[in-house]
């Protein structure tokens, strides 16, 4: 998913490259806010569902990667639910 993307239906929230020093133990994503996923292995990413979104506004889709050093980073973007069609 693009940063300022559009989506509809089943889509993955997002496909984060994450890299450390030290090995990565996991991402946990949240849609605004709230806790939506968590990947353990590489490729970081999670299946969402949109459908519980609202549509035609902006949601914040977070990223926070932690390390097995207990060391953490947060990467955003934003993303817009299309309105269904006819």
């Amino acid at each position: 998913m693009e940063a300022g993307g559009q989506a509809t239906g089943l889509e993955a929230c997002d496909d984060v490259a994450a890299e450390d020093d030290t090995r990565i133990r996991s991402v946990e994503f949240f849609i605004d806010g709230s806790p939506a996923g968590k990947a353990e292995k590489a490729p970081y990413a999670i299946r969402c569902n949109t459908a519980g979104l609202k549509a035609g506004v902006w949601h914040r889709i977070s990223a926070v990667g932690s390390d097995t050093t207990g060391n953490a980073s947060e990467a955003r973007i934003m993303l817009r639910v299309a309105e269904a069609g006819p």
